[in-house]
């Protein structure tokens, strides 16, 4: 079953052109969380830690800081997530 491996930033110039993608993976980055593909599964019920998200993310941003993204020009921000089908 494929689950939720990673946050990932994209940035997208004027011209549609990718410039820069930064990734966190949850279980190599973040492995005190002890995750399975981003998630804890026992039997059929799936749960991701909150506080893991919200770590991954403030990492997520110091990437892109370091990378030397103005954040004063950032026009939009967006997420999804999938819920894979069922077995």
């Amino acid at each position: 079953m494929s689950m939720i491996l990673q946050v990932k930033a994209v940035e997208v110039g004027p011209d549609g052109e990718v410039r820069l993608e930064e990734h966190v993976q949850f279980d190599s980055d973040l492995p005190e969380y002890r995750t399975q593909g981003g998630v804890h599964m026992v039997g059929k019920v799936v749960t991701a830690p909150t506080v893991m998200w919200v770590k991954a993310l403030d990492m997520l941003m110091e990437k892109l800081r370091i990378a030397g993204i103005d954040f004063d020009r950032v026009a939009a921000l967006s997420g999804c997530g999938q819920v894979p089908p069922p077995l």
